[in-house]
């Protein structure tokens, strides 16, 4: 006795071989974009990169910026 898998897969591939071909191409749909072999074969250049934006973490720079030692914050600022 085999398995039940085994006999599901049995007749899965002898279904699947038995099929006759389709007597037509079925049609094509359009593409809204080029495809990756497209875009990469084109005649003309690719676009290049966007500048990127601003870096958003700049407020954490402060953290770890070194601070002087002999800095009193009490201190008011020399003229």
């Amino acid at each position: 006795m085999s398995h039940p898998f085994a006999r599901l897969l049995r007749r899965f591939t002898r279904a699947l071989f038995t099929l006759e071909p389709l007597p037509f191409d079925p049609p094509s749909c359009p593409r809204g974009r080029p495809s990756l072999l497209a875009t990469l074969f084109a005649p003309e250049p690719l676009p290049m990169d966007l500048e990127l934006p601003r870096r958003r973490a700049r407020w954490l720079s402060w953290l770890f910026l070194p601070e002087r030692v002999d800095r009193d914050p009490n201190r008011p600022p020399a003229d």
